[in-house]
């Protein structure tokens, strides 16, 4: 049994039950034509959830989401379209800090964004249909029954970008799932000649920024970084379900029963 909201009211609902109607409706949202009220009523989830839109953050912070397009391992329209950048408060603090940082190490550089808040039913589609082999999905993708950060709003995906609004090589493009991605081998790499020393310096600078932020990167995605990590989550935050549920915290939906 979950507490979720929807449209501001509490309700009970079989969890199962949801997963299933909500599948049924990412895949109407997905393949149908456009609906003028899809950006209203995922807005109001995101805002009544405590999640903050960072548009208009800092004119060094320049977004390119890869789920609003068919330009990701997908190669589907995830989010509709939609491409505006949701955050919780606490991710959005330590982005404040990342650009500061970023300003003082870097000047004339952008931070990027390819992917921010995901609802959880897009981690669930994302695993079901992905066709990458097990072996690498469990590394690259969060199992929808554990969750994923995305799902709450404390996570970011993001790369760097020059003066002239060009990416800086990383060695691999976003969403590749591979060795190349990882973090953990990268001189095990460069001597392989899988990666060059160009690419893994660009790559310590966004840790860089990203690590004297507060921000966890994430051992297998050059990519991603983490508000908090995943024990401090547990029951304490809003986690976004589909384009118009959000799931209470623990302590909330305690005080509701």
């Amino acid at each position: 049994m979950s507490f979720l909201l929807s449209g501001g009211c509490i309700r009970k609902t079989d969890g199962p039950v949801l997963h299933k109607k909500s599948l049924l409706c990412v895949n109407k949202i997905i393949y149908s034509k456009p609906i003028d009220s899809f950006p209203i009523y995922y807005e109001q989830c995101l805002s009544k959830a405590g999640l903050i839109c960072i548009d208009s953050l800092d004119t060094i912070l320049k977004f390119d989401i890869k789920y609003a397009t068919e330009e990701n391992f997908m190669h589907r329209n995830l989010y509709k379209g939609f491409a505006h950048v949701y955050l919780h408060p606490a991710t959005v603090e330590k982005l404040k800090k990342a650009l500061t940082v970023l300003k003082l190490i870097a000047p004339e550089h952008y931070l990027v964004i390819w992917d921010a808040t995901r609802p959880w039913i897009i981690q669930k589609l994302m695993w079901d249909s992905s066709g990458i082999e097990t072996s690498k999905r469990v590394r690259f993708l969060a199992r929808p029954e554990k969750f994923s950060l995305h799902n709450y709003g404390l996570a970011l995906d993001c790369s760097l970008a020059d003066s002239n609004g060009t990416l800086l090589d990383m060695g691999t493009v976003y969403d590749f799932a591979g060795r190349e991605a990882y973090i953990s081998n990268e001189q095990e790499l460069i001597d392989e000649g899988k990666l060059s020393e160009y690419q893994v310096s660009n790559r310590k600078l966004l840790r860089a920024v990203m690590y004297r932020a507060g921000f966890y990167g994430n051992p297998y995605e050059w990519w991603h970084f983490s508000t908090l990590k995943r024990n401090q989550v547990i029951g304490k935050f809003c986690k976004i379900i589909d384009f118009k549920d959000y799931e209470l915290p623990l302590a909330i939906t305690d005080s509701v029963r």
